[in-house]
C-alpha cells in the first residue's frame, strides 16, 4: 500500500509540473528494475518518483537473473505493453501490461527462436496486432506477432533495419521514447 501511495504521489507531482504541456515524452530505462522519466523538450528529463522503480523483473533465480535489459513500451487501446530482455543468453523476452503503472498483469516470458537468444525486443502495435522485433548475438533480426501475448507466430527472419526503432514511438496524445545502451 505504501508503495502504491508513493508512486501515485510521485506521478501526481510530476503531472502537476507538466500541467503546461499538452503532451510529454516518456522513456523507460533499466536500472535495478524498470524506471521512467518524462520531458517536455527531450533535453531536460525528470525521473518519475526520483528514480522510483516502476517494475521489477521476476525472471530467473534470485540475484543476478532478476534484471531487465533494454525495456520498450507501446500504448494501445488504453494499455501500456512493456517488453524487455531478460539476459544475453535466453531465447525468451519478458512481457507485462498495465493501464496505470500501479497494477500489472503477471509477467510472462515467451520463448522465441529455439537456437538463438533474444536481445533488445521492440514492441509495435497496428490494427489489433502486436509485432515484436528482436535481435540475436548471431547478428540476426526476427519478428513474432501476437494479438494477445499468449499465442505467437513462428519467428520470421528479416533484414536488419537501418535504425533499430529504439529512439521514439508515437503514442497518440503523448509520445514515448526509449533510451537504450546503444
Amino acid at each position: 500500500m505504501k508503495k502504491t501511495l508513493f508512486f501515485i504521489c510521485a506521478l501526481c507531482s510530476a503531472m502537476s509540473s507538466m500541467a503546461q504541456a499538452d503532451s510529454v515524452w516518456l522513456f523507460t530505462y533499466a536500472q535495478k528494475g524498470l524506471r521512467m522519466a518524462w520531458s517536455e523538450d527531450r533535453t531536460n528529463w525528470n525521473p518519475v518518483g526520483n528514480n522510483y522503480t516502476v517494475l521489477a523483473s521476476d525472471y530467473g533465480t534470485w540475484s543476478t537473473e532478476k534484471n531487465a535489459y533494454d525495456p520498450y513500451m507501446v500504448y494501445a487501446d488504453g494499455v501500456w505493453s512493456i517488453v524487455w530482455s531478460v539476459n544475453d543468453r535466453a531465447n525468451q523476452f519478458a512481457y507485462t501490461r498495465t493501464a496505470d503503472f500501479i497494477h500489472w498483469l503477471p509477467q510472462d516470458y515467451p520463448y522465441v527462436k529455439e537456437d538463438e537468444n533474444c536481445l533488445k525486443p521492440i514492441v509495435e502495435y497496428a490494427d489489433g496486432l502486436y509485432t515484436i522485433t528482436y535481435y540475436t548475438s548471431k547478428g540476426n533480426t526476427y519478428t513474432v506477432t501476437t494479438e494477445d501475448f499468449h499465442h505467437f507466430s513462428a519467428p520470421t527472419k528479416i533484414s536488419r533495419p537501418a535504425s533499430d526503432g529504439r529512439n521514439t514511438i508515437n503514442c497518440g496524445a503523448c509520445k514515448a521514447i526509449q533510451l537504450g545502451d546503444d
